[in-house]
């Protein structure tokens, strides 16, 4: 698993935190709805992408994903 909470226009969505998806044929998980607006962005990454890293070594972060979050896939 290990999904992150998924980003609004670069804002990071509150969802309630849960484990891995999976785990056990017993486990619930509570769900959130988010009803996006013509033109909204919703981004969806897991821990993965926030810890590649560059040629350099400099992992990506959380803060350079936030800001890449907010820009259209173009981009």
């Amino acid at each position: 698993a290990g999904h992150l909470p998924p980003y609004l226009d670069g804002v990071e969505v509150e969802v309630a935190p849960g484990l891995p998806l999976g785990l056990g044929p017993a486990a619930s998980y509570e769900e959130t709805r988010l009803f996006l607006r013509p033109g909204q962005c919703l981004v969806l990454v897991s821990d993965g992408v926030v810890e590649a890293a560059n040629g350099k070594g400099e992992l990506l972060g959380f803060e350079r994903m936030r800001s890449l979050a907010a820009k259209p896939a173009a981009e």
